[in-house]
C-alpha cells in the first residue's frame, strides 16, 4: 500500500483540492473512486453494480469524470479507463484497472475489510 498523501502532481507540492474531502472521508470508512469518462461505455452499469455490492459496508462511492478532472487523473496515475481506486485511512487498499468479471469484483470487495 502507498499513502496517497505522499503523492504530488508534477510541478506541484500540493494535493489537488478535490482530493482533500475524499482523503478526509477515508479516515473512517472505505472510499471507492470510479475513474471514468462520459465516452466510456458501461460506466453507469458498473457504478450501479459497485454501489449495490458495497451497500453493506461503510463506504462512499464517487464517480470521477477524468475528462472534467484531469488533475485528479494525473494525481491518481489513471492511465486506463475505467479505473477503480479504493481508499481507507488515506491508503490505497485496492486498484482495479479496466473491466473485470463481476465474480472477481465481488471477491475483491470481500477483501476490503475495515
Amino acid at each position: 500500500m502507498f499513502n496517497i498523501e505522499n503523492q504530488s502532481l508534477e510541478g506541484s507540492d500540493s494535493i489537488p483540492e478535490q482530493m482533500i474531502d475524499l482523503l478526509d472521508r477515508s479516515d473512517n470508512c472505505i472510499v471507492v473512486l470510479l475513474c471514468t469518462a462520459e465516452w466510456v461505455g458501461g460506466s453507469d452499469m458498473f457504478l450501479n453494480f459497485i454501489q449495490k455490492e458495497i451497500s453493506k459496508k461503510a463506504a462512499f462511492v464517487f464517480d470521477i469524470d477524468t475528462d472534467q478532472h484531469p488533475d485528479l487523473r494525473k494525481f491518481l496515475f489513471v492511465e486506463r479507463l475505467p479505473t477503480t481506486i479504493v481508499l481507507y485511512q488515506r491508503q490505497v487498499i485496492d486498484r482495479i484497472e479496466g473491466v473485470i468479471p463481476r465474480r472477481k469484483i465481488r471477491e475483491r470487495i470481500k477483501s476490503w475489510e475495515i
